[in-house]
This record gives C-alpha cells, sequence and structure tokens, in this order.
C-alpha cells in the first residue's frame, strides 16, 4: 500500500537517482526501483528475495540473487509482484524497455507521471510510454 505522502518521496528519490552516479552493483537501476518503493510504501522489496541489500551490494550477491529468482525479471517478479500492462501504468510503477538502450542492456525504470526513467551504463534516458514492454505496480 502507497504511503499518503508517497508522490513528494517518490520524486525526491527520482530527483536524486536521476543524478548519482551509475554502478553496477550499487547504484544500478533495480537499486532505483528498491529505494523508490521503500519510499512509497516503507517496506523494502527486496525482503521478498530472501536477501538483504547487504547481500547485493557486491557482484557475486548480486549474481546469487539474479539466480535464486530466475533472472533479473525474476527479481523484479518477486520482489513486486503484480505485473501489468505497460500501458496501465501509473507514476511510481516499475518499468522496463522492450528494446536495448545504448550500453546493450534492457534496463528498468520508474514511471514519473508520463514518460520512463531508465538507469543503465548509458546513463539516465527518458523514454517515452510506448517502448516500454513490462510493467510492475509498486505499492498497491
Amino acid at each position: 500500500m502507497r504511503l499518503p505522502n508517497w508522490e513528494a518521496e517518490f520524486d525526491d528519490v527520482l530527483r536524486l537517482w536521476r543524478v548519482l552516479p551509475y554502478d553496477r552493483t550499487t547504484t544500478n537501476c533495480l537499486l532505483m526501483i528498491r529505494a523508490a518503493a521503500i519510499a512509497m510504501t516503507g517496506v523494502d522489496p527486496l525482503l521478498e528475495t530472501g536477501m538483504s541489500i547487504n547481500d547485493v551490494m557486491t557482484p557475486v550477491g548480486l549474481a546469487r540473487c539474479v539466480a535464486r529468482c530466475g533472472g533479473v525479471i525474476g527479481v523484479v517478479d518477486t520482489c513486486l509482484k503484480v505485473r501489468l500492462p505497460p500501458l496501465l501504468a501509473q507514476k511510481g510503477d516499475a518499468l522496463m524497455l522492450a528494446e536495448q538502450d545504448e550500453s546493450g542492456e534492457r534496463p528498468f525504470g520508474l514511471h514519473d507521471g508520463q514518460h520512463g526513467i531508465f538507469r543503465s551504463d548509458a546513463g539516465v534516458t527518458v523514454r517515452p510510454l510506448s517502448a516500454v514492454q513490462l510493467a510492475w505496480r509498486v505499492g498497491l
């Protein structure tokens, strides 16, 4: 469930994560979604994987989490539970691009109310919602 002040908290998280330098382990797209989910709901969705933030802050730990969940999409499925059609996504929901970005990855991001904001080795990119393949509800 989203907190009463979720929108302001989400906006603060998004502002911060748009300027943080990208790191595959400590400031990746999945951790951006985690930070937004905590700000919006007060609950750490990573705990659904049976792992803590300390467990995934190393390349080995992150790989272990991804393997435990059956892949990166599995991590998001495990953490957020509710997948929805991208066109039904709303501000604050998690997204995954349909195509690879400039880094050769299909990054995850967040719905900012109008667009998808994605993080990857290519940096922060803003994409139209029509470029989204998968979406998950953050906080029911």
